[in-house]
């Protein structure tokens, strides 16, 4: 090229880069055709955005984002664990989920089964991660929404928001107490579930 331009390196230069340029404005015009085709296509679209979620709470690992990387809806996990949004809700959703809390099991769909085994009935076996509005609204399930058991024999087993007794009978007598609420007062899972789903 540099012989074909009588030894001007100037001249040379300038023609080489046209080339490159050339070639590359190709390769990105055929690169920018080929992924607005791809685009169009939803599998492409979901992979894309799984992608950009799980980038979302590598980057910036705030609960929303941890929740909505394993593939829950945040509006769905946020009502389940009776979290008003504020910062004090948060942190104790995202101290429930480092432990464990699930609302469901991750991919499956949702159901009232499973919601009340795996969300609900968590948040009772762990008082320490209950809101304020989950104990408001879940104040039918115990007279004073706490749990309790046999006093465990090593004291590093006792957890943390029990009350315990130091027989079975006594904490069999306790639960037998009658809190005069009929059945007819109390509302059934699916009604209070039918709210959060």
């Amino acid at each position: 090229m540099l012989i074909n331009n009588n030894g001007d390196v100037i001249v040379t230069l300038n023609k080489y880069m046209k080339l490159v340029a050339k070639k590359e404005a190709i390769m990105e015009g055929t690169l920018f055709v080929a992924l607005t085709v791809a685009m169009e296509e939803p599998e492409v679209q979901q992979w894309l955005a799984t992608k950009i979620i799980d980038l979302k709470a590598k980057l910036n690992p705030t609960v929303k984002n941890i929740v909505q990387s394993e593939g829950y809806d945040w509006e769905t996990v946020k009502g389940i664990f009776n979290s008003n949004g504020s910062v004090g809700d948060n942190t104790l959703l995202n101290q429930a989920w480092e432990r464990g809390w699930r609302p469901w099991p991750k991919g499956e769909e949702p159901n009232e089964e499973s919601v009340f085994e795996n969300g609900i009935l968590w948040l009772f076996k762990n008082p320490k991660y209950q809101t304020e509005t989950f104990k408001n609204n879940f104040s039918w399930f115990g007279i004073d929404n706490v749990v309790r058991e046999v006093k465990p024999e090593k004291e590093e087993e006792r957890r943390e928001g029990v009350i315990y007794y130091d027989t079975k009978e006594e904490l069999e007598l306790r639960n037998n107490i009658d809190d005069n609420i009929t059945d007819e007062e109390i509302e059934t899972t699916s009604d209070i579930l039918d709210q959060y789903l």
